[in-house]
């Protein structure tokens, strides 16, 4: 009871919306680095090549903090979690805002755009004040060596991301690819959270913030160089060359080496006793099963319905089976095959729905089979489970979210039987 009142579980709220944007990340980062044309489409505005995976490893590297909050529960790390998350969408918003001409107003992704980048700062701020009075828990403070490290790293990132706010044309002119000063400034986040981040650690830290915070530099700033790599190796236009190619690496190597001190210092920290997990996000298992089901069913019959499925357009990848071939609601391609097995899926969830011990097996085998769709559709020639069914376009990044909220139901979250129905 001790340790519960030193570091409570933070609100179901603020889980929920940090679940949500978990997935959000997932699909948007994930379709980004592996099937940016595919996300391009719907992106709110138009993407090159370089912003589009640049943008990829930025909301993936994002989306590791977010999850330690949700899979902690706690208020360590969300301590250091929340304000990060609401510095980087408070940005993010008010960059869009001075720049709403860029924005195609058409667009539903436009409008989601929005609803998440107002939701998402007022409910971190709200639980910022919430918790305003709370001491931190199992707070260690850190070697001085360490200590100058994140002093050094905020300095560094911190004075470049609001230089970049300030003067982002000087201040991109040696990056690898063109920036014009609306990435120049939405890139600011990309500086200005880990610095945030180290700030705080600065001050105290525990071991699920240094964690998160080291995980979020290792994997944001790997990825940054992974992806410039990645899209170069396409259209060939970086100058490898140049001293500003060599800075920009450096800027990101730097996030990695700083990530790499911040995980070995973790080992020396304190863990808390218990499961990782015993204060994470729980959500009704057989609620799910069901939702799944409903869901599912109705997918599978839209697809054999006109009112719901676009002929598929001429350039679409041809198949054997033709049968209900189509887009549906106009985005997610099918065919009978593939409506069929919707169908099944959702039955099954149906059926499995009336006992917590089925619904779990069964949202594991359920996040099982997505994943291994979700990556037959980033192959040539599985896309179409060889002209079989489709499982291309916008059907890998839906597949991939759902596999990924499934896997965390299934295999990730404390197994607690709901106490009330479902």
């Amino acid at each position: 009871m001790e340790a519960e009142t030193a570091n409570p579980r933070v609100t179901l709220l603020l889980q929920g919306v940090t679940a949500i944007e978990v997935l959000v990340l997932i699909g948007a980062g994930g379709g980004l680095l592996l099937a940016p044309s595919v996300i391009g489409e719907i992106w709110p505005w138009r993407l090159t090549p370089f912003n589009a995976g640049f943008l990829g490893a930025v909301y993936t590297g994002s989306m590791v903090a977010a999850a330690f909050l949700v899979l902690i529960g706690r208020w360590s790390p969300a301590r250091v979690v929340t304000p990060m998350i609401l510095l980087f969408t408070a940005i993010v918003l008010v960059v869009s805002l001075i720049y709403l001409d860029r924005f195609q107003l058409g667009n539903p992704a436009t409008w989601l755009w929005f609803m998440l980048y107002v939701g998402i700062p007022l409910n971190a701020a709200g639980h910022i004040w919430l918790y305003r009075n709370l001491p931190v828990a199992d707070k260690a403070r850190l070697s001085p060596a360490l200590r100058a490290m994140l002093a050094a790293a905020a300095a560094v990132f911190g004075l470049y991301g609001l230089g970049l706010l300030v003067a982002p044309g000087p201040l991109t002119a040696f990056w690898p690819w063109p920036i014009d000063a609306f990435h120049g400034r939405l890139y600011s986040v990309v500086f200005l959270t880990p610095a945030l981040g180290a700030w705080l650690l600065m001050r105290s830290a525990a071991w699920a913030e240094v964690r998160a915070i080291a995980t979020t530099l290792l994997t944001g700033g790997g990825l940054a160089i992974i992806a410039l790599l990645a899209v170069d190796l396409r259209v060939h236009r970086v100058n490898w060359t140049a001293a500003g190619t060599w800075l920009w690496l450096g800027l990101f190597i730097a996030m990695v080496l700083s990530g790499a001190a911040l995980w070995r210092a973790g080992r020396a920290l304190a863990r808390p006793p218990g499961p990782f997990n015993e204060a994470a996000l729980v959500v009704p298992v057989r609620a799910t099963a069901l939702l799944l089901g409903v869901a599912f069913v109705a997918a599978g019959i839209a697809g054999f319905l006109p009112a719901f499925t676009h002929p598929a357009p001429a350039h679409a990848p041809a198949l054997s089976v033709t049968a209900s071939y189509g887009y549906l609601l106009g985005l997610y391609p099918v065919n009978a095959v593939h409506s069929l097995f919707h169908l099944a899926l959702g039955l099954l969830g149906l059926a499995a729905a009336p006992r917590h011990e089925w619904s779990r097996t069964y949202i594991r085998c359920f996040a099982v089979a997505l994943t291994a769709l979700t990556i037959m559709g980033l192959l040539p020639g599985l896309d179409t489970a060889f002209g079989v069914a489709p499982l291309f376009g916008h059907d890998i990044w839906l597949h991939g979210v759902e596999a990924a909220a499934a896997a965390y139901i299934g295999f990730i979250m404390p197994d607690v039987k709901s106490s009330a129905g479902l």
